[in-house]
């Protein structure tokens, strides 16, 4: 081996050394942090251990000088379960920020805002927290994070996240509300849940979850299958896949009614997303809905309420070989001559029976169960009031099959109308200059539909 040979192996170990060398653990004197520095250049660091901390953690923005940006640690997020210490999936370090002693006595945990990431099993088991503030800057939450911490009452996380790892919050039993912000984030397998969670589902109290309107993110397997509410406003699902809400319910104990927000335009159900345990007895769709997915479930929905007439119904074509024709409803309610009523009836759904109707069927196909007609009704509409003006008072016709009329406002004539009143009369006075449209209104299948609006008036 030449000079030239030599000297370039001692350059390739050095460089190699470089990479290989691991986060330099200091120990704080007289102090309870532990921390590894992540960047000299940057002087930043992680914090990886707390000693003796007391009821209340309030994690320090710096330590040394460096500012702490991570608490625990983490290679990478794992999104489901199985990933979580497989040899095969994603390599888990033991992150545990506190000892097991140390865990009984914490209650209260502070972020600084300069934390952006949270590690895997960070605070896992420490069952007498109650409550945490997160850092507004926290962009990564690792898989088991706070698992079993079993007296968190609510989990408020800001827009800037964009991981929540496998189990996160799994086993939290006391958790009642979940709010998150942000419309980008990648939500972990039982995330907010348990996988199994029917032989559990009693313990817990999740009541309240908030997403935002129109969601990019994605939710995975059982992430939200603890909540225990019986009603839900589904969200604007615009992920990156088709598995974007894929059995987020999976396992719910009470679910029965999901209500589409109006203003909504593509509605996507995911596969066995309300796979509850009892049936999910109505689905309203908005009028705004152009489009309506729901993909295979493997327990039926009783009915699903169209209130718009141009509704495109695409059915899941994973059922039965692909063949495109198959609804998991057993009854379709459209308005007179809607697309869903049409479609409707070129559709048959699975006839489940109670026998075979439990929670370990995740699939089914022409083999395995008789198909049956989709019952399909029609609604007739009120028709559009006739409208004009008295003075201050706006004065409509009584039109046949109302209940009721509703009364929009605006300023301007090309403005935004807001409801303003809704009574059974048919006339209304508004003391101030504007516009005024009226609507119809009749009750039928537990459900509100609304006819065409009339045409403006002008308030003077």
């Amino acid at each position: 081996m030449n000079r030239k040979q030599i000297a370039l192996f001692i350059m390739l170990v050095l460089v190699a050394t470089l990479f290989v060398t691991p986060f330099k653990k200091k120990v704080v004197a007289d102090s309870p942090y532990q921390y590894e520095v992540i960047s000299e250049t940057d002087k930043t660091a992680r914090l990886t251990h707390i000693s003796l901390p007391g009821e209340k953690v309030v994690i320090p923005q710096s330590i040394d000088g460096y500012k702490i940006i991570e608490v625990g640690r983490f290679q990478q997020i794992a999104y489901h379960e199985i990933e979580i210490g497989s040899p095969n999936g994603v390599s888990m370090n033991i992150g545990d920020v506190l000892s097991e002693h140390e865990k009984n006595s914490v209650k209260t945990i502070v972020f600084p805002k300069t934390v952006l990431k949270i590690g895997n099993n960070a605070f896992r088991n420490c069952k007498n927290l109650e409550n945490v503030t997160f850092s507004s800057s926290l962009r990564h939450m690792g898989s088991s994070a706070f698992e079993n911490c079993v007296q968190i009452r609510k989990v408020s996380l800001d827009k800037n996240l964009s991981t929540i790892g496998a189990c996160a919050f799994s086993k939290c039993n006391s958790l009642e509300r979940v709010t998150i912000k942000s419309n980008k984030v990648k939500i972990g397998q039982s995330a907010f849940g348990e996988s199994n969670i029917i032989y559990s589902q009693e313990k817990y109290k999740l009541k309240e979850i908030n997403l935002p309107r129109n969601f990019y993110g994605r939710l995975f397997e059982d992430c939200f299958n603890s909540y225990i509410g019986k009603k839900f406003t589904w969200i604007d699902f615009r992920g990156e896949n088709s598995s974007t809400s894929k059995g987020i319910f999976r396992g719910a104990k009470n679910l029965n009614t999901i209500v589409i927000p109006e203003g909504t335009k593509n509605v996507f159900i995911g596969q066995d997303s309300i796979f509850t345990q009892k049936k999910v007895k109505q689905i309203v769709v908005p009028k705004s809905a152009k489009t309506f997915v729901m993909e295979q479930q493997s327990r039926l929905v009783d009915r699903i309420v169209f209130l718009g007439k141009n509704t495109e119904v695409i059915s899941d074509d994973i059922m039965g070989g692909g063949t495109g024709e198959y609804i998991c409803a057993k009854e379709i309610i459209a308005p007179v001559g809607s697309k869903a009523i049409k479609y409707a009836k070129k559709c048959v759904y699975p006839d489940i029976s109670e026998e075979r109707d439990h929670y370990s069927i995740h699939a089914y196909t022409e083999e395995f169960v008789e198909m049956e007609d989709v019952y399909c009704n029609s609604v007739s509409l009120p028709s559009k009031p006739k409208v004009t003006l008295s003075g201050k008072k706006v004065k409509w016709t009584k039109t046949k099959k109302a209940e009721k009329y509703e009364i929009y406002y605006s300023a301007k004539k090309k403005g935004t109308y807001k409801l303003v009143a809704t009574t059974k009369k048919t006339s209304y006075s508004l003391k101030k200059k504007g516009y005024v449209k009226v609507r119809a209104v009749r009750k039928t299948y537990d459900t509100d539909w609304r006819g065409d609006f009339s045409k403006v008036v002008k308030m003077k």
